[in-house]
């Protein structure tokens, strides 16, 4: 993702690593998992938040934990990381989305886009 500064230049916006690749540097893009379109492993989505206490915009990012087959359904998890300016350190964006937390979804999940859906129904 890019964002246009204020003279209209370009900008790369880099997120966090994975909670279990903590010790890594920060990610300049970001890749999804669809394996065969039906049995995503790893989806992406972006959401604004709607709650007043603690507004934002978020990556969030829902990875099934494949334990068997691919097609078989499995565990899956959402990771937050909202997305913040940058005190400025070299080597840093001047905008990135920031780790903020994991939640584990209930249940067993054909597909990461199912699990999204589930956790984000639309029409509320």
């Amino acid at each position: 993702m890019t964002v246009r500064d204020t003279e209209g230049r370009f900008s790369l916006v880099g997120s966090d690593p994975l909670p279990e690749n903590a010790k890594d540097g920060l990610r300049d893009h970001l890749q999804d998992a669809p394996h065969t379109g039906e049995d995503t492993i790893l989806s992406l989505a972006f959401a604004t938040s709607a709650d007043p206490a603690h507004p934002g915009f978020y990556l969030v990012e829902c990875q099934r934990t494949i334990d068997g087959p691919v097609p078989d359904p499995a565990p899956a998890r959402l990771i937050y990381f909202k997305l913040v300016a940058s005190d400025g350190t070299s080597g840093w964006t001047p905008l990135y989305f920031q780790f903020q937390r994991v939640v584990q979804l209930e249940g067993r999940f054909d597909s990461a886009d199912e699990a999204l859906k589930k956790a984000f129904p639309l029409g509320r």
